[in-house]
């Protein structure tokens, strides 16, 4: 009889743990975003955390491609900087959780809406 309940048990052990390990694992979500855009080639995008003042940068891709990735949620200071100086004005960004933050500038430093561009018929 004893050895019925200790087989028992020992199957009850093996289901339980096989079923456990079937159960998905928590996994910790990502708290960060990311900043992309347009620029022109080969200039530096350095990007500022406004309240730890750590920064990061990226040179724009001879496609005119930027991006920022794996940026702590919070707020930001984007500059552009070309043979070493800054270009135009710091740009204010908010970077949010999980999403991409859009920021397309212009040879001047500052920013564009590519929404507003306009084809003329020459």
């Amino acid at each position: 009889m004893k050895g019925k309940v200790l087989k028992k048990a020992a199957l009850g052990m093996a289901l339980g743990a096989c079923l456990a390990s079937m159960a998905p694992l928590a996994m910790a979500q990502s708290a960060t975003g990311a900043v992309a855009g347009r620029a022109s080639a080969g200039d530096q995008i350095m990007i500022t955390n406004t309240a730890t003042g750590a920064t990061r940068s990226v040179t724009v891709g001879g496609d005119g491609g930027y991006r920022l990735s794996q940026l702590p949620v919070g707020d930001y200071q984007l500059q552009v900087k070309r043979n070493g100086e800054d270009v135009g004005e710091a740009v204010a960004v908010n970077v949010a959780l999980g999403g991409t933050t859009t920021v397309n500038l212009g040879s001047d430093g500052g920013v564009v809406n590519l929404n507003a561009v306009q084809v003329v018929r020459a």
